[in-house]
């Protein structure tokens, strides 16, 4: 049975696949963690308002995060390992999806490939990273639990 990296972005509304062939969670972790990020969004007295995870996209340093993270902030940074790194401008939103495209400066990040959602399957085995509650590039597993359209 494949198993699928899913960076799991939010759950109603993006995802990420990455074949990933059977490989364990280590494995899996050690190949795509340097291209998932924790991005913050800070207001104009620098307090932090909110913080999500994000994906680096391509070499060109765009980094997909939710909407809802960005929404209200005065800046935001992007933060992985220690390393943290002021995005230099928004290249896409889409509030509706709760999508938000933006670029950071630092094009030394490696980029992670899109998968195709269409290749998953209900029972499916997958593994999501990411910083809840402000831990760092996490790993858990699970299984697809359903799938639906989004329009």
């Amino acid at each position: 049975m494949k198993s699928y990296c899913l960076l799991l972005l939010t759950i109603n509304y993006f995802l990420l696949t990455i074949p990933c062939f059977p490989q364990d969670a280590e494995q899996i972790y050690k190949k795509v963690n340097d291209a998932v990020v924790t991005v913050y969004a800070y207001d104009s007295y620098n307090k932090i308002l909110s913080q999500g995870s994000g994906v680096v996209l391509n070499d060109k340093g765009w980094v997909v995060t939710n909407y809802h993270v960005y929404n209200g902030c005065d800046k935001m940074i992007v933060r992985h390992n220690g390393k943290v790194v002021e995005y230099s401008n928004i290249i896409g939103v889409d509030a509706d999806k709760d999508i938000l495209i933006l670029k950071i400066a630092d094009h030394t990040f490696p980029s992670i490939a899109i998968g195709n959602s269409d290749l998953l399957n209900v029972g499916q085995k997958i593994y999501a990273i990411g910083s809840p509650m402000g831990f760092e590039n996490t790993i858990t597993d699970g299984i697809v639990s359903g799938l639906r359209i989004l329009l």
